[in-house]
């Protein structure tokens, strides 16, 4: 029979059988690639034992990789432990000097790619300083066997240090755990990877602790401590969970609680006045401690309970050496909500040690700072302004609290941030007065994020809108004015600010704001003796981090009394600061 079917059709069935192909082909392709992406996120352990990472040489490996992995089957996101009591690592036992080279190589900021480019300087300044401690290893799921380590690394910039804890797995790979470790640098991006959801099973601590047999409860600070326990300095005091105690720390009076990473986690009194902080603890800041004396007159004055250090407390308590025993104590007052009740020492001759020259109260009289421009009290006067008090705690102890009139002390007045990068960048800046902040501009939200422009202009993220400089405020402590510095007649004062912040670095439009601020409050006494607080010891009244690294800092800090007649001073040396690259430039003084 004759085939009347036409060409046409014949090339239609070889089309068909192409687009068969095509999509048996496409089918393959998608059920290799779900059964890859299957692998790698539920047998992530397997999957990634083929991934050549090496000890540290992860460069490219691991940027911008977070990596989430299961742990274990009856909860993905935690790891068991088997602790060890933490054990010293050496920088080079830990870290591969060859793979860390590598490594340490394609930063984004100008100044840390300076910085980690000269090598031997890095071996000399920056790798001693790192504290590595082996504190145990995994004892079940995918990563058996890694060894769990704890790490306090110096500070890249300004600010605090940094705190990680890592475990290195048995195929070598170095796994940050970001839910155990606070910030991290870029160094730390580079040679390790990051995991966003794993947590340690056992090494929690209660938030709060009821002290027994009392009302008032310890509250934890919620900061990752790299502090490692040491028994020989610790004092047990009670059993809060019927197996592990509270201890107190002997040399600086801290309430402890030993996690099983072999930590320490810092403990503080929930008194109902303070404030509180984003993360909920009480804030060490002075308060009105709410108090009535025997008379029946209410306490008006804020005292200081902590340990109080350059401008701030260092969060730790006080209890006095110098008199323990409770015969030296008389009661004059009651706290509030049965809080328990206030005390005074009966002999005002006490010395803190024997090698004292004089009393705790005329040491203190001695050296609280009265302007000029005011009268000092009289001792007596002083004493009768109940200069230091005791709270006898729930445990027995007597907690000094000292009245912050009597307390040497300097608002920061005014201090202004200029940033001017060399391109538009966005900007992190955190600043961390230990007194406490008590006004800016823009609203400080745990730090500000700015988009700065070469000129200056500060476009704040927060609310949108424009800013020629960050603005704030605080309070320090403890603080004394320098003895060097200059002396010159009211009507000089504006010419003489002028000379000395140039000589800084400052340029004519910060100068001249500086003086328009302060100028006026130097006009009461016919002269001025002015100093300014070197930069080394304004660093540490209120640290600065600004991310990135400018690649110049400068900051000014001025203080000032009033005289009824000139006197003679030692002239105080001014080192200039060469500005270069992104310049961050910082000016503020003292307010009386």
């Amino acid at each position: 029979m004759e085939n009347l079917s036409p060409n046409p059709p014949q090339e239609k069935s070889w089309l068909k059988i192409i687009l068969v192909v095509f999509i048996a082909l496409l089918i393959v392709s998608n059920g290799v690639f779900a059964y890859l992406f299957l692998k790698q996120t539920y047998f992530p352990a397997q999957f990634n034992q083929n991934l050549n990472l090496g000890n540290l040489n992860i460069n490219n490996a691991n940027e911008n990789q977070n990596i989430n992995i299961n742990a274990n089957v009856e909860n993905p996101y935690e790891l068991n432990v088997n602790w060890q009591t933490p054990q010293a690592v050496k920088f080079y036992d830990f870290f591969k000097k060859d793979s860390l080279i590598k490594s340490l190589t394609g930063f984004n900021d100008d100044y840390i790619r300076d910085l980690f480019s000269d090598f031997n300087s890095l071996e000399k300044n920056y790798f001693p300083e790192f504290k590595i401690s082996k504190v145990g290893s995994v004892s079940a799921g995918d990563f058996q066997g890694s060894d769990l380590y704890v790490i306090d690394e110096p500070a890249l910039e300004l600010g605090p240090r940094g705190t990680i804890r890592v475990i290195r797995t048995k195929e070598g790979k170095d796994i940050i755990l970001k839910k155990e470790s606070g910030d991290f640098s870029e160094f730390d991006q580079k040679v390790f990877l990051i995991n966003q959801t794993m947590t340690l099973a056992d090494n929690q601590v209660p938030a709060i602790i009821q002290i027994p047999n009392s009302t008032i409860n310890l509250i934890w600070d919620n900061n990752i401590s790299t502090d490692f326990f040491n028994a020989a300095d610790m004092q047990p005091l009670f059993k809060y969970n019927g197996t592990d105690f509270v201890y107190k720390d002997t040399k600086r009076d801290c309430f402890i609680v030993r996690a099983n990473d072999g930590t320490m986690r810092y403990y503080f009194y929930k008194f109902r006045f303070l404030k509180t902080s984003e993360s909920g603890y009480a804030l060490a800041l002075p308060a009105v401690i709410p108090f009535t004396f025997s008379d029946g007159t209410r306490n008006q004055f804020e005292y200081i309970y902590e340990d109080y250090g350059a401008c701030g407390s260092r969060g730790c308590y006080i209890y006095p050496t110098y008199a323990q025993d409770a015969s030296q104590f008389e009661q004059i007052g009651v706290m509030n909500d049965n809080f328990g009740n206030i005390y005074k020492l009966k002999d005002v001759n006490v010395k803190a040690t024997a090698d004292s020259k004089d009393s705790i109260f005329k040491e203190m009289y001695d050296g609280f700072y009265v302007p000029s421009d005011q009268p000092k009290p009289s001792y007596e006067e002083f004493l009768s302004g109940s200069p230091i008090i005791y709270w006898q705690d729930p445990l027995g102890g007597f907690l000094e609290m000292r009245n912050t009139k009597f307390i040497p002390a300097a608002e920061c007045g005014k201090p202004v941030i200029y940033l001017y990068p060399e391109k538009t960048t966005d900007v992190e800046v955190k600043i961390w007065p230990s007194g406490g902040l008590k006004l800016t501009d823009p609203l400080y939200d745990n730090g500000w994020l700015v988009r700065a422009y070469p000129d200056g202009q500060l476009f704040n993220y927060a609310n949108g809108q424009t800013y020629p400089y960050l603005f704030w405020e605080g309070r320090g402590l403890d603080y004394q004015m320098p003895k060097q510095g200059f002396v010159v007649a009211k009507d000089q004062v504006k010419q003489l600010l002028a000379d000395k912040l140039s000589a800084f670095g400052l340029v004519p439009k910060e100068y001249n704001e500086f003086i328009d601020f302060w100028a006026p409050k130097m006009q009461a006494k016919p002269y001025y003796f002015i100093t300014f607080v070197p930069q080394q010891e304004f660093d540490k009244l209120a640290p600065l981090s600004v991310k990135p690294r400018p690649d110049t800092i400068i900051r000014v800090f001025m203080d000032y009394q009033g005289l009824d007649k000139p006197i003679s001073v030692q002239a105080q040396e001014i080192k200039k600061t060469e500005r270069r690259g992104f310049t961050v430039v910082e000016w503020g003084g003292a307010l009386h």
